[in-house]
């Protein structure tokens, strides 16, 4: 069994990322979502900024990025590290799970508003 306590000291964290991959993958899968969900992503836009001198290059975000659009860099930061970076802005839909499951906080996520339609402006008014 995995303690915060543990995570937070870093000890295991081969562990938990085949933990966290393996689980988020599971529950994340896009074929396993009702059919309204599945347009909700696919409309979905959004992008992410990685701090690419914080991040550590655990691999984390690439594993369970359900877009597969982040890899990690093959050039080093200024720590030594290989860090994540986003190969297809395009494709993100914002769903934010790489920037949850990243130890150090270094993805920012930004998601564009909804389009509001005739009716909902009506309605709001």
């Amino acid at each position: 069994m995995i303690f915060a306590k543990d995570v937070m000291r870093g000890t295991h964290i081969d562990d938990i990322a085949n933990y966290a991959s393996a689980c988020l993958k599971v529950l994340i899968r896009i074929n396993d979502l009702p059919n309204f969900c599945k347009r909700m992503l696919h409309m979905a836009k959004g992008t992410i900024f990685i701090d690419q001198e914080r991040c550590k290059g655990c691999t984390l975000c690439p594993s369970v990025c359900p877009q597969d659009i982040l890899r990690m860099d093959e050039g080093l930061n200024s720590k030594g590290y290989h860090p994540a970076k986003l190969i297809n802005a395009e494709a993100c839909t914002g769903c934010a799970i790489c920037a949850v499951i990243c130890p150090d906080a270094c993805i920012t996520v930004l998601r564009e508003p909804k389009k509001t339609t005739a009716r909902a402006q009506v309605v709001s008014a």
